[in-house]
């Protein structure tokens, strides 16, 4: 090992991080990673340092402990300014999403083993960027996330003052009130799993096309996006 790689290696072991554990591979996690070191030149702050260990296709992804407090300061200093601030972030993830509907619809609309090795090459060029704008500005969800719990238990014992009654309190105000999107592909699947094979491929062709086609990006279903504080963020 090179001595400028240890001392890398080194300088990291001694950060505090907050892993996440994926099912993925360096093509596609790799990209949405460095969706967070360029969202700066959007928001005007950004992630600094990542790091990921892949291991038969499944990958630990490191967020260094600094980073997610920085940004969840900076938000709450923006939301105490502007109340809306986290709903134009949210605008503007939509209106990235939509500039890429012409990729997807390129994709859908030619066969890809027709076409050369230099021409797959530029298509997964354009992947890649449609992969870092697939996370981009959203990537603060991780810091608003972390932070907004802390800051909720911190508020929350101060109110109940006892362990036993932050725990009971704590669980019913986190508790979902509806099915996460996860959980819902989920029981779907369950239930298609029931089915006779021939059955099964039918509605696994539709459960696709529900949970991952690409209605959001279409033209006809731009109008349909949020219209929030108009020209905060032009699509």
């Amino acid at each position: 090992m090179k001595k400028n790689s240890l001392k890398i290696y080194q300088s990291a072991l001694r950060q505090k991080w907050y892993i996440q554990g994926f099912n993925g591979l360096p093509v596609f996690l790799n990209v949405a990673a460095w969706s967070g070191l360029t969202i700066k030149k959007y928001l005007g702050y950004q992630y600094h340092q990542y790091f990921l260990d892949y291991r038969r296709g499944y990958c630990e992804c490191g967020y260094l402990a600094n980073d997610l407090v920085e940004i969840w300061q900076i938000v709450k200093k923006r939301l105490a300014l502007d109340p809306d601030y986290l709903k134009k972030i949210k605008a503007k993830y939509q209106c990235q999403f939509i500039q890429s509907a012409k990729y997807f619809t390129a994709i859908e609309s030619r066969r890809l083993q027709e076409l050369s090795a230099a021409e797959l090459l530029a298509l997964l060029k354009s992947g890649v960027e449609v992969m870092i704008k697939s996370v981009g500005v959203a990537h603060v969800i991780e810091a608003v996330g972390m932070g907004l719990e802390k800051d909720f238990k911190r508020q929350l014992i101060l109110a109940v003052g006892t362990d036993k009654k932050f725990n009971e309190y704590f669980t019913i105000l986190t508790t979902p009130t509806r099915l996460s999107f996860l959980t819902q592909e989920e029981r779907e699947l369950k239930n298609i799993a029931r089915h006779t094979p021939a059955v099964q491929a039918k509605q696994l062709a539709a459960h696709a096309a529900r949970y991952f086609g690409w209605p959001i990006v279409t033209r006809e279903r731009q109008n349909s996006l949020p219209n929030i504080l108009p020209g905060a963020y032009a699509c």
